[in-house]
């Protein structure tokens, strides 16, 4: 399996060291502030839903993503803005195929745990969010 960290596998899959604002799910254009997901070199994954932060782990295979104990923190927003988080939540509840096309990543659909999808766009920076 290729890990989202160093090793043999560092750099191939593409997300390794990035940072993505997410634009669309589940093809409705994402209001308020901007969700955003962080690849570390590491393997971790951190971002923002919004409202709340993300973590969690990484591994990519076979244009899958893998993502282990993912959490978040609790707080409320905006009622537009909790089903934002939701929806993408749900996106990433565990495996996700993913397309990468330069600045453009596309979390693919079609899984019963994840049946919306996700267009980002690269960020400009890989901070912490």
């Amino acid at each position: 399996m290729e890990r989202g960290r160093g090793g043999a596998g560092h750099g191939r899959s593409g997300l390794e060291d990035t940072a993505w604002v997410v634009e669309h799910l589940g093809g409705v254009a994402t209001t308020g502030r901007e969700p955003r997901l962080v690849f570390g070199a590491d393997g971790r994954l951190s971002g923002s839903t919004g409202v709340n932060r993300v973590l969690g782990q990484y591994e990519v295979e076979d244009g899958v993503i893998h993502l282990d104990a993912l959490g978040s923190t609790r707080m409320a927003g905006p009622p537009e803005s909790m089903e934002q988080e939701r929806v993408l939540l749900a996106v990433l509840a565990s495996q996700v195929p993913f397309v990468l096309d330069g600045d453009r990543l596309v979390l693919v659909p079609g899984t019963d745990s994840a049946p919306a999808g996700a267009e980002l766009r690269r960020a400009d920076e890989t901070r912490a969010v």
